[in-house]
């Protein structure tokens, strides 16, 4: 169904429920849902979003929306999944919207969001995918030491300008799954506080600046099937444990991934 098709059964100035307008989800009379992924829609996000307090979920992905997302959104305070990916829009990412304490997944990648990193999403509860990929986010991830933990599972911060040192303990819920945090300007070692995360599958820090060596112990995460180091600064030999599932190594001039007949270091081509 294309969006002239819904939107000739929007019928305004009659009542959402009432009318049965497409996209729309109601429940006891009120708005809960509205989804228009897809739809070639334009525009921006007015403020009068907000007005949906009873709003479980807010789907505009894929569509060609632009200007900001408006803060009041902030004001449907029971909406569990949000998902503005795959549009124009650009400015900062509201940090109010870390006071909706029932999101379980915010996807906003592929805009043109600027400016830094919420540190508040990190101590959302109920928190289990952040996708902020393909944006302009510059800054530093905060030290999130004494942040109280979010269940993240799954985190995609890739192809933005964040910088500065990784961070010691970006989660520490236990449950983080993916996390890829690829084609930044992330700068120092891998952090020793990494080796906790007991359930990682997948990890991607590559096309960063890193240096160091890469801790050996990551290759004994018991869930981990994948990891990318591909085209940093890293240094030191890797393990042969790390051959038990598919890694990237590419690009890291000083780091010797093996070594051949004559004893000489071998670096990934």
């Amino acid at each position: 169904m294309n969006a002239n098709t819904i939107l000739t059964t929007w019928k305004f100035g009659t009542f959402a429920c009432a009318a049965k307008w497409k996209g729309v989800t109601c429940k006891a009379g009120a708005v809960v849902g509205l989804s228009l992924p897809k739809m070639k829609l334009g525009g921006t996000i007015g403020s009068a979003v907000g007005y949906l307090n009873n709003l479980l979920s807010l789907d505009l992905s894929g569509n060609s929306i632009g200007g900001d997302i408006p803060s009041e959104v902030a004001f449907c305070n029971k909406l569990m999944s949000l998902k503005l990916n795959s549009n124009k829009l650009s400015g900062p990412i509201p940090p109010q919207l870390a006071n909706l304490q029932n999101l379980n997944t915010i996807m906003l990648g592929n805009n043109a969001l600027t400016g830094a990193l919420p540190i508040e999403f990190f101590s959302m509860k109920k928190l289990g995918t952040l996708y902020l990929n393909n944006n302009k986010l510059t800054g530093r991830i905060a030290d999130l030491t004494g942040v109280p933990t979010a269940s993240l599972v799954d985190v995609d911060l890739s192809t933005n300008q964040l910088s500065g040192p990784l961070p010691p303990l970006i989660v520490r819920s236990g449950r983080l799954s993916n996390l890829n945090l690829a084609n930044n300007q992330f700068s120092g070692g891998l952090p020793a506080g990494w080796l906790g995360l007991n359930k990682l599958k997948t990890l991607s820090v590559a096309n960063n600046d890193l240096t160091g060596p890469i801790l050996p112990g990551i290759a004994f995460l018991k869930a981990l099937t994948k990891v990318d180091f591909s085209n940093n600064k890293l240094s030191g030999t890797v393990g042969k444990n790390f051959k038990k599932f598919k890694t990237g190594f590419k690009g890291n001039a000083k780091l010797c991934v093996d070594f051949n007949a004559d004893g000489k270091c071998e670096v990934a081509a």
